[in-house]
């Protein structure tokens, strides 16, 4: 009897630390779900603003050709100068979103990869918390059963107590009479 309650008290903290577990991971889960949508977000906006800036550039360096062929006066020709300048401004701007935008799409993947790691690292924990609990619900199955069991012999060893004691009260009074 005690060696179930022994076995009955280690179930019940396999159990425990497996819901615990479960938590833990599930915790991670959200967290790195949360991170991944931040990602997302951050990288949508970079993307947006790489369209922008490429649209942008474009449309300066069609002006600037424009500009140019079109320009004869040196005050004009320092003002494209200028604009060259800004425009080579602008492109190594954009060299660094696009820099940005690759070490976002990078992180979001690995985001990503985690988030599925994590979800793979968390089945086989459910999967010990079902088996756990199928477990402790056979042990309190046995256990009640046992315990039935038990009480049947009781009554038995009572019963039998019972008898003994009448035989020996008869006999003792056939002795003493």
């Amino acid at each position: 009897m005690s060696y179930l309650r022994k076995e009955k008290g280690i179930v019940d903290l396999q159990l425990e630390m497996a819901k615990r577990e479960n938590g833990v991971l599930k915790n991670q889960i959200e967290r790195m779900s949360s991170t991944l949508q931040e990602t997302r977000a951050t990288l949508a906006e970079v993307c947006f603003s790489y369209i922008q800036t490429h649209f942008y550039q474009l449309t300066h360096i069609q002006e600037r050709e424009r500009v140019i062929q079109n320009t004869a006066s040196a005050a004009q020709h320092a003002e494209h100068l200028e604009r060259i300048n800004q425009l080579n401004i602008l492109r190594k701007s954009n060299a660094t979103l696009r820099m940005e935008h690759e070490s976002s799409t990078k992180k979001a993947r690995e985001l990503e990869a985690k988030l599925n790691r994590l979800s793979s690292e968390l089945d086989p924990a459910k999967e010990q918390a079902q088996s756990a609990i199928a477990e402790l619900d056979a042990t309190k199955v046995q256990m009640q059963r046992l315990e039935q069991e038990l009480r049947q012999w009781q009554e038995q060893n009572a019963q039998l107590l019972s008898k003994v004691r009448s035989f020996q009260l008869q006999i003792n009074i056939k002795i003493y009479q």
